[in-house]
This record gives structure tokens, C-alpha cells and sequence, in this order.
């Protein structure tokens, strides 16, 4: 079972949700799946409750895309910006500590790249190895609670839509600067 390739500009990104992270050491985890990827094709891991649905990722992607081409990233790498996107914040650690990937929780995988045929194959591969469930990446009343928590945001009216929670998201994202 492949799941779908998203367009993104000029690069492709699959999003793969995860029930559950089985292993303990996250970090060695990341490291193994990044050395596995073929040459062109990078990745970024996440919690699954801090995602707000496959277009929050994909918005971010886009923005940190932009960000690339027009040499204003937040951090030295693309997946990084990434990272720093998906979580509305400007520190790496902070990043890290509020939606890194953890054990025995759900997660996120992100791999994208400009090679679509490079990433089907690494999408691919991984799949092998993991239980596939974007189910734990949709849009929630919870997870609009659990982010905007995070993110200091007051619950209003205005945001209590999928929708417009979504968007909110992404301009926050987009409002990032070094």
C-alpha cells in the first residue's frame, strides 16, 4: 500500500502517520531512516498530535520550500525550517521538546524531495518497516486545543473551524523570520 505523493511547488512530499513509535531511542531512530534515504530525498519525524491534518504539513513544506529558494531559512537545513514550521516557533530545542518525536506515542513522518520517483521508493521502503495510520494525523477539537495551548493562542470563535485554524496555522508559519 503506497500512500499519496503530494505536489509541492516543484517537489513531492509523502506524509505517513504513525499509531504508535516503538522505539525508545527517537533520535538513533531518525538517523537510521535518514541514512536509508536514497540521495535526494530528505525527511523530517514529528508527534502526530502536534499535526493539524496533512495540509498543515503540506502548508509548512510550501513555506519552508520558499524559504529555501529565497535563502531565508530559519535553520542551516531545509528539514529543520521544517520542524521549526510545523511548530510555529523560532528555537530549534523548543521545537524539538513540544512536537519531536517520542516513544509509545503517534507520530509523523514527512519525507519530500524534488525526485518524485526517488521518494515513491523511499516511501516505499519504509513502509515495510511501519505500520502506516494517517488516521492519527486528522484534525481534531483536541488537537486544535493541544496546539493552540502550545502555541499561546486564546481560543476564539474565529478559529474554532477546521478551516480557519489550518490557515491560522500556516500565516504563523509564514510570519517566522531569522
Amino acid at each position: 500500500m503506497l500512500t499519496d505523493i503530494h505536489r509541492v511547488g516543484d517537489s513531492y512530499a509523502v506524509i505517513l502517520g504513525m499509531r504508535c513509535v516503538n522505539v525508545k531511542e527517537t533520535g538513533k531512530l531518525i538517523d537510521r531512516l535518514r541514512k536509508a534515504l536514497p540521495e535526494g530525498v530528505l525527511m523530517q519525524a514529528v508527534r502526530a498530535d502536534a499535526i493539524y491534518g496533512v495540509d498543515h504539513v503540506i502548508n509548512a513544506l510550501r513555506i519552508a520550500l520558499e524559504s529555501q529558494r529565497r535563502d531565508l531559512l530559519l535553520a542551516e537545513k531545509l528539514e529543520i525550517d521544517l520542524l521549526l514550521r510545523i511548530a510555529c516557533v523560532d528555537q530549534i530545542s523548543l521545537a524539538l521538546s513540544n512536537i519531536g518525536l517520542m516513544y509509545h506515542k503517534p507520530g509523523c513522518l514527512v519525507l519530500f524531495s524534488i525526485h518524485k520517483r526517488r521518494l515513491a521508493m523511499a516511501a516505499k521502503d519504509i513502509l515495510q518497516y511501519l505500520d502506516s495510520d494517517n488516521s492519527v494525523l486528522l484534525a481534531s477539537k483536541m488537537k486544535r486545543e493541544r496546539i493552540s495551548k502550545r502555541i499561546g493562542l486564546e481560543t476564539s470563535e474565529y478559529l474554532q473551524n477546521d478551516v480557519t485554524f489550518s490557515e491560522f496555522l500556516s500565516e504563523k508559519a509564514a510570519l517566522l523570520n531569522r
